[in-house]
């Protein structure tokens, strides 16, 4: 463990309720920053990550 704090904490068991598998990507994953690939000329659809969010929840 990282020993980090988490900015908001819900139970693993309600992120695997509503996001299913994409629930693992919440939990395991790490702070990235995408500055390699925005120096490299890459475009991300979504900026914000709320608007990503929504965008799946929609579907």
């Amino acid at each position: 463990m990282l020993h980090r704090p988490a900015l908001l904490a819900l139970p693993a068991g309600l992120l695997r309720l509503g996001f299913g598998e994409m629930a693992e990507l919440l939990l395991i994953s790490q702070r990235v920053l995408p500055q390699r690939a925005l120096d490299a000329g890459f475009r991300f659809q979504y900026v914000h990550l709320e608007a990503a969010l929504r965008a799946i929840l929609q579907r």
